[in-house]
């Protein structure tokens, strides 16, 4: 293996006993073990997202450090996540979906901020490749315990860091710091700011900050993130705060369902294939459905999974095939969000996936189906157009302080092309 260059800015006040150098090596290496030693795993992640509104004037004056100015809130969400670590990839799926596939997180969660690289991107980035240059900050003390601080810059040839612009992602600089344990100089830290930032991103700052933990996974360590806030401000004034942490973090099992791209090499499992018995429906058929689940807005979280029952017999066309009354769906939360502008309201979609009756499985995509009493009540006549999309797109908006589905409340939805609007 090539070794790795590090270039190490000593700062002046740097006691020499503390030899940055060594402890930046060590660090690195421990970092280079845990991450190729680490098994192949999976963790939840569950994830909060707060946006607001910063004041015009305030964003004037002080630009992007208006971030520390009190905002209004304009809607939060939540979501819960798995994410499998696996051959260097990242790859993510609703908690309540049963299986992975190597898609794009964006391709999954396709609306506001996310952020990929929690696991290995950033590490790999900052301790392995070249042309990183970093700064010994002195030894600290927080909550009894001590930590070498160190910061870091990563030049644009070094980076792989990437921002969504209209024209695609585009690579960005960054810089940041990092903390370490003194006594065994683990990781504990990582705050990463994205630097010069493309105009067409629409972005003015993106700041990210980790938490770090070694956890034991079948018997070997690995490093994994605890917690992380993503922090964004724009140039409309929105300023987003995600917050995540990471839990159950387990090795893959052979009741894993972990699911590769076809091209992708590392194809080997068979266990995620849908059963040889499950069949697609076709799009177009109407379900009135009774929830077996019930869902509120202090417990529930897209990402989880939803249950209901056919309430009338539905005739598969060009079959002879009748799905009976009480066959079972089973469905995910896909959003759920709070929007506190113009009135308190919630966009709650729930999408079921699969239909189950005797001994037979299908598979679908249903939609919510939206009727005239969705639109009225907060926008009257007038619905704002972007509010007709989230509808077409299956969403229910709720005009409540709270949400209360209870059990055998009852809607239609409909049946979409599997590869519709998700």
């Amino acid at each position: 293996m090539q070794k790795l260059w590090i270039a190490v800015i000593f700062a002046a006040a740097c006691a020499a006993s503390e030899q940055p150098a060594q402890i930046l090596e060590a660090i690195r290496q421990n970092v280079i073990k845990q991450l190729s030693k680490s098994a192949n795993y999976t963790c939840t992640e569950a994830l909060e997202r707060s946006y607001y509104r910063n004041n015009g004037f305030a964003m004037a004056i002080h630009g992007p450090e208006a971030v520390a100015i009190p905002k209004n809130q304009l809607l939060h969400d939540r979501l819960r996540l798995d994410v499998a670590v696996s051959g260097g990839k990242e790859i993510y799926a609703w908690h309540g979906a049963g299986r992975f596939s190597a898609s794009e997180v964006t391709d999954i969660v396709r609306r506001g901020p996310i952020s990929t690289g929690q696991f290995i991107g950033y590490l790999s980035n900052v301790f392995l490749v070249a042309g990183v240059s970093f700064k010994y900050g002195g030894k600290i003390s927080e909550g009894g315990l001590d930590y070498y601080r160190f910061d870091f810059d990563v030049p644009l040839s070094a980076s792989k860091s990437q921002v969504h612009a209209s024209s695609g992602y585009q690579k960005v600089p960054f810089h940041g710091s990092f903390t370490v344990r003194a006594s065994t100089l683990q990781l504990a830290t990582l705050e990463v700011i994205d630097a010069e930032i493309p105009p067409e991103t629409n972005l003015q700052s993106v700041r990210t900050e980790l938490r770090y933990q070694v956890a034991r996974i079948s018997g070997r360590d690995a490093l994994i993130p605890a917690s992380f806030k993503l922090q964004i401000q724009d140039n409309a004034r929105v300023f987003t705060v995600s917050r995540g942490d990471y839990s159950d973090c387990r090795e893959f099992g052979s009741e894993s369902t972990l699911r590769f791209a076809a091209n992708d090499p590392s194809a080997q499992s068979e266990a995620s294939a849908p059963p040889s018995e499950e069949q697609p429906l076709p799009a177009g058929l109407s379900l009135r459905v009774a929830l077996k689940t019930e869902i509120k807005d202090e417990t529930a979280w897209a990402g989880d999974t939803v249950e209901g029952v056919l309430m009338h017999a539905v005739q598969i066309p060009g079959s002879e095939q009748t799905i009976p009354k009480n066959a079972v769906l089973r469905g995910i939360i896909t959003r759920f969000v709070t929007y506190f502008e113009p009135e308190k309201q919630y966009d709650l979609r729930i999408e079921f996936r699969q239909l189950a009756f005797a001994n037979r499985t299908y598979r679908l995509q249903a939609l919510h189906e939206p009727t005239s009493a969705d639109l009225f009540p907060v926008y009257g006549i007038a619905v704002p157009e972007r509010i007709l999309k989230e509808l077409r797109a299956g969403s229910m908006l709720i005009h409540s302080k709270h949400v209360r589905l209870d059990k055998n409340f009852t809607a239609v939805w409909k049946t979409v092309p599997l590869d519709g609007p998700g």
